[in-house]
């Protein structure tokens, strides 16, 4: 029988590698998207739509709500925001493929990002397991297109990847005994409210918003409800349960879906370098998973043998 807290753990990882899945989907989707409509009316009505159902739906909990959860979520709000509109910007001048292989460089910042706040040293596997997913990544999203240079649209997602590696600590500081859906909903908000006046401030009566097809609609309600409201609340709850470091390593898998749904539909094609970068990538998640457990175990037993032998 399986603990409780392992238990948890099975929970909070099936939930983060749920929202990589979904996330993976958003690339395309997202960048389809914004062919017609602009960034920051996108992102309003994706997180304003996905705050005002969370509320509808767990109104109740805000009854007791205390100045911590508010703080955190508010913190993790202008985090997110900045994440977002960065990372969307970025989009706009790089491919699906590239914007997600950038974006996943947080999970080599997040060992060294808790070296410096939690002063807890990244052992040799989790950065081993970080440097081999990024060349893995790299492999399926950069090479086998020819390579990757930096202009402002991998300038910006770059930054964005700050600002999610930046999320990533602040929920494992602060959330941990608070409210995830509460904080979720405060943090949604932000976002929303952030990109509304944005939008009014930049994009009404300066762009063009025709929302007129009915795919465009189902677009914005995918990215409102799966890939925003659902995908957000599987990390938020999972990471809870999920040691930092190795729940950065599940979340940059987002990257590898990403490229996967975008062959799938069309939108890119896999390639030897695909392969051998989604081998790196299992690669990293075995040893960041198991620290290589059965295979130091079986030096150490040869060397206890070999001892007595000699003794």
């Amino acid at each position: 029988m399986l603990n409780k807290e392992t238990k948890l753990n099975i929970l909070g990882h099936a939930l983060l590698i749920f929202a990589t899945l979904i996330w993976g989907t958003s690339f395309f989707v997202l960048k389809n998207t914004l062919e017609t409509l602009p960034v920051m009316f996108v992102l309003c009505v994706r997180f304003l739509t996905a705050s005002l159902i969370l509320f509808l739906i767990f109104m109740k909990r805000f009854k007791n709500i205390d100045k911590g959860t508010i703080f955190t979520g508010l913190i993790l709000g202008a985090v997110l925001a900045t994440a977002y509109l960065l990372q969307t910007y970025g989009l706009k001048g790089v491919s699906p493929g590239e914007n997600a292989f950038l974006t996943s460089t947080y999970v080599v910042m997040t060992p060294f990002a808790c070296w410096i706040f939690f002063r807890k040293k990244p052992d040799i596997f989790s950065i081993s397991a970080g440097i081999i997913c990024l060349i893995g990544v790299a492999f399926i999203a950069c090479i086998g297109a020819g390579g990757i240079s930096i202009g402002l649209g991998q300038t910006l997602t770059l930054m964005g990847a700050i600002f999610y590696c930046a999320q990533i600590i602040i929920i494992s500081v602060f959330s941990k005994d608070k409210d995830p859906l509460v904080i979720l909903c405060i943090q949604l908000a932000v976002v929303g409210f952030t990109c509304l006046v944005g939008t009014l401030l930049f994009e009404i009566g300066k762009t063009p918003i025709p929302i007129k097809d009915t795919t465009t609609v189902i677009k914005l309600i995918y990215l409102c409800i799966f890939c925003t409201l659902i995908a957000q609340g599987s990390q938020i709850v999972g990471q809870r349960f999920v040691e930092t470091s190795k729940a950065s390593l599940i979340l940059s898998l987002e990257s590898v879906c990403g490229l996967f749904f975008s062959a799938l539909f069309g939108a890119e094609d896999f390639t030897t370098y695909s392969i051998i970068g989604f081998i790196l990538v299992f690669i990293a998640i075995i040893v960041s998973e198991t620290k290589l457990e059965f295979i130091t175990k079986h030096f150490k037993n040869k060397k206890i043998e070999k001892g007595n032998e000699n003794g």
